[in-house]
Parts: C-alpha cells; sequence; structure tokens
C-alpha cells in the first residue's frame, strides 16, 4: 500500500510539473509575444548633390555704395530695385559714406538717412555686412576729419542706429577711417589710432556683432597678441579672454586674397575662423586662375564670405573652368563650385537604427553629419529628427543636443536620438531631420539630393509594430 501511494505521489508531481511548465511556456509565449516589437529601418538614398544651397550668413555678396549728404535723401525705391534684381544672394555689404559730415556732429538728418538704408535692406532677408567711411582716395574723396576726436564722436553718434539693427548686421567692416573705412590711406593710420578706435567701436556695440580687421597682423595688434592663436587650447593667447570679448568678435575681412600665404598664417585664420567670420575680395592673382590652387587658398582662409564683383579677371576664370574631382561636383564650373563651398555645407553622410526587439526599452537612431563646406558656421543651428507617422499623421519632434558652429569642415559629427519606439502608435513612419536658423526661421538646406519638405529631409523609413 505504501508503495502504490509512494507512486500516487510521484505520478501526482510530474502531471503537476507538467501542467506548471505548461502554463509558464504559455505565460510566456504570451509575455514575449507582447514584449516582441518588430521595427524594420531602411535608409534613404543619402546621395550628395552639386546645388549651390543659398543658406544664411555665406556666400557672395554684391556692394551698394551711398553717400549722406544734408541737402539730398536717399531714394528708397532704389534699393528695393537693387534688391529684387539681386535675389541670389544671402549677404550684402552696404557701403556708407559720411564724407559731407567730416568735420561737424551727424545731424539728425544724416542719423535719419543711415536709418532709412538699414530699414530699406531689412526687407530684403539678407545679411548686412556695413562700411562706414569718409571716402575712398582712389576717386579723391577721402576726406577725414580734421581732429580724430570727431571720429569718436561720429562713433558715438550713430551706433545707436547700428545697434537698432544688429540682428541684420553680419559685420562691421573697420574704423571708419582710411579708404572705404578699412585704414589704408588714413592720416590716423597708426597702429595705436587702429588699436584704439577698433576697441573703442566694440565698446559701443552689443557683443553679438562681428567686427573686421583687414589682415592677421593687425588683429593681433588690436588684441595685442604676439603670435597668432592656433586654437583655443590651453597655450593659446586668447584662452582667459571672455567669448565676449574683442578677440572672439573680431574677423577678418582681407580685400587681397592671394595664393601666397606662410602656414602660421594660415593656421591663425583656421583659429580665427572658429569665431568670427573670414572673407572679402580676391586680388589679381594669376595663381588663382588654376582652379585647384583656387580652392585650396580659399580652403585655407576659411573663407565664409567674398565679393561677387572683385576681382573679374579671377571670378572669370572661375566661370569658364571646370571642376574635375570625383565626387558630385564633376563637370560643374569652378565658380559654381566655389560657390558651393563658401561657408558651411551640411550634408548627412549615413544613419542606422540599434534596438533588439526584445530587451531595449528605447531605439538608438544615429545620424553623422559632415561640414563640406570651407568654414564652420558661427551660429547655433535648431537640430531635430522628425517621426511622421503616414498612417495616422502623428508627428514627434525629437531635438538633437548639438552645437553647430563646432562642425568644423571634414569633420564628421555623429549624433544618436533615443526613439521611445515601445510608446509610439504602430504604423509606417517617415524619419526626417530639419536644421532651422532660430534667428531668421529659415530651413538650413542640406548638399544632399533628398528634397526638402516642410519635415526637413527625409532619411530613412520604418515600420514599428507592424509586419
Amino acid at each position: 500500500m505504501a508503495k502504490q501511494k509512494k507512486k500516487h505521489t510521484t505520478l501526482r508531481f510530474i502531471v503537476g510539473l507538467i501542467i506548471f511548465l505548461t502554463t509558464i511556456s504559455i505565460l510566456g509565449i504570451y509575455l514575449i509575444k507582447d514584449r516582441l516589437l518588430q521595427v524594420e529601418y531602411a535608409p534613404t538614398s543619402l546621395s550628395l548633390s552639386s546645388d549651390s544651397l543659398n543658406n544664411p550668413y555665406c556666400g557672395w555678396y554684391h556692394t551698394y555704395s551711398y553717400t549722406i549728404k544734408e541737402d539730398s535723401t536717399i531714394d528708397t525705391s532704389l534699393i528695393e530695385a537693387a534688391q529684387a534684381l539681386d535675389n541670389a544672394t544671402q549677404l550684402c555689404l552696404l557701403d556708407v559714406n559720411i564724407n559731407a559730415y567730416a568735420n561737424i556732429d551727424i545731424t539728425p538728418h544724416a542719423a535719419s538717412e543711415l536709418k532709412a538704408i538699414l530699414s530699406a535692406w531689412s526687407n530684403s532677408g539678407k545679411q548686412i555686412i556695413l562700411r562706414i567711411n569718409y571716402g575712398s582716395s582712389a576717386i579723391g574723396t577721402l576726406a577725414e576729419p580734421m581732429d580724430i576726436s570727431k571720429v569718436y564722436l561720429h562713433m558715438e553718434q550713430l551706433t545707436p542706429i547700428i545697434s537698432e539693427y544688429a540682428p541684420l548686421i553680419y559685420s562691421l567692416q573697420g574704423a571708419f577711417i582710411g579708404n572705404n573705412g578699412l585704414y589704408q590711406g588714413s592720416m590716423y593710420n597708426t597702429e595705436e589710432n587702429i588699436i584704439d578706435l577698433t576697441k573703442y567701436i566694440g565698446s559701443l556695440l552689443e557683443y553679438n556683432t562681428y567686427l573686421s580687421v583687414t589682415d592677421p597682423n593687425m588683429y593681433m595688434k588690436v588684441n595685442n597678441i604676439k603670435r597668432m592663436p592656433t586654437s583655443l587650447t590651453s597655450d593659446n593667447p586668447l584662452q582667459k579672454q571672455n567669448i565676449n570679448s574683442m578677440p572672439f568678435r573680431l574677423g577678418i575681412s582681407q580685400y587681397n586674397i592671394t595664393s601666397d600665404n606662410s602656414q602660421a598664417s594660415l593656421d591663425g585664420l583656421a583659429a580665427i575662423s572658429t569665431w568670427a567670420p573670414i572673407g572679402g575680395a580676391v586680388g589679381n592673382d594669376s595663381n588663382l586662375y588654376d582652379l585647384s590652387t583656387a580652392i585650396t587658398t580659399l580652403q585655407g582662409y576659411h573663407v565664409s564670405y567674398l565679393s561677387a564683383d572683385e576681382n573679374a579677371s579671377v571670378l572669370n576664370q572661375w566661370k569658364n573652368v571646370s571642376y574635375r574631382g570625383e565626387d558630385a561636383f564633376s563637370g560643374v564650373t569652378g565658380y559654381d563650385y566655389i560657390t558651393a563651398h563658401l561657408g558651411y555645407r551640411f550634408v548627412v553622410n549615413s544613419t542606422s537604427l540599434s534596438f533588439d526587439p526584445l530587451r531595449d526599452d528605447q531605439g538608438k537612431l544615429n545620424v553623422e553629419f559632415e561640414n563640406t563646406g570651407f568654414a564652420n558656421t558661427l551660429h547655433n543651428f535648431e537640430v531635430s529628427l522628425v517621426l511622421k507617422n503616414v498612417d495616422t499623421e502623428e508627428l514627434i519632434k525629437i531635438p538633437l543636443d548639438t552645437s553647430t558652429s563646432s562642425w568644423y569642415p571634414n569633420k564628421p559629427v555623429s549624433l544618436t536620438a533615443d526613439l521611445n519606439l515601445r510608446e509610439y502608435t504602430k504604423g509606417n513612419f517617415n524619419i526626417y531631420v530639419i536644421i532651422i536658423d532660430p534667428s531668421t526661421g529659415s530651413i538650413i538646406k542640406l548638399g544632399n539630393t533628398m528634397p526638402l519638405s516642410t519635415n526637413g529631409y527625409q532619411i530613412a523609413t520604418m515600420k514599428c509594430g507592424i509586419s
């Protein structure tokens, strides 16, 4: 009897174990099925474009000259007509001659004229490079104040108007004295005066207004440093300065860019370009007729902007030669290649999604960007992913944590976003990347062939929770 009882007990145990394991298995299947989230991710084609992007804060500019006089008034309708013709650039240079007021105070009429010029150009959507001066000796109009104190007074009288339009002013060139306000030819063109006038105009303007001098040597004098900075490292002569101080607001506007530069000078320009804009006009250098030399030179300068009016012989040569590189630009004119690379040019190199359908709570979407332009942007744009559920029209925006001002040329930047895939409504998704300039509201165009939509550039499709 005991033996039979033991046998029944063992049988019950086995049956119970089988029932238990079966129950656990069924529960496990249901739990796995409930946990299992099938996600299919497919990158779109990320081929590169040869288009000119016409993004803010970089590119070609035309110069518009205005002479303020007490007995005349600026015809703003002519400004509107100029804007209508100049619709392919983001920048303009306004050269404002105040020669008539050299030895008197700026009058209310003169102040209102400057304001009218800036107000009229503010409707263009362009960023303004501003140059205030007493004329050019080349055309016989340079007549500076007899007393330098008048230059300081004119700065004090005009900077409130400049400050009013500061969000539209990309850079203020020079410090009023010299040919076109660019120091040379001035009776006050001494090292002491250049330093003091440049610092003074800087002290009168908000820190977010860039200034510029005409060469690296002048940059060192104004900032009282013995050598050009090479990078923002511990041995940089500027490293103890506040980021809003003069060294980090002062760029270079060089009006004779040539191929003849020492490596030390190019290293200094590269460093300056990371915190202030560099640009100007190409000089009549026959070496620049060679396109590869021209490209290498502009890359070395880290040029963000160039005059479309100077030097015609060099620019025309670029328009008549073809770029022969092994990339998307092969066959375009040298001029078009340079146009597409002035300043920054962002592209998307690759994207990928990492997600384990059982173990991961979130997916990790990686996007690699690269700046293929000659220079970095000095502005921090807003970079985001946009996920659109095409079945429900729901939009999910995910900001990416980055500083686009540190997207230096030819240095890929990898950004990762967490996707809460288990919380999303199941369906088919289009995934976009969008970069927006918060100052202008403009969508920053990318150098890829994907079309631009209101959601940005589509970089992938994704199926989430569906087969």
